[in-house]
């Protein structure tokens, strides 16, 4: 990927992490770009905002892959 390519998939990869975080009541605590390694990628630490339905700051209830499901 020439360098043009890996700034825009680098600038895409950051709004959509804070787009993301922001609509699952969660929010982007550090981004940490790797430029050293054989493959140069990007770590996003997020973590849930306290509301008053979550006042654990429950990860779980962030994520609709880990939300309760309604049983059929």
């Amino acid at each position: 990927m020439i360098e043009e390519e890996y700034r825009r998939w680098r600038e895409d990869v950051i709004a959509f992490a804070k787009k993301d975080a922001a609509s699952n009541g969660t929010k982007v605590l550090s981004i940490v770009e790797h430029r050293d390694e054989a493959h140069p990628h990007i770590h996003i630490l997020a973590v849930p905002i306290c509301t008053n339905d979550n006042m654990r700051m429950n990860a779980k209830l962030c994520h609709e892959g880990q939300a309760p499901q309604p049983r059929p």
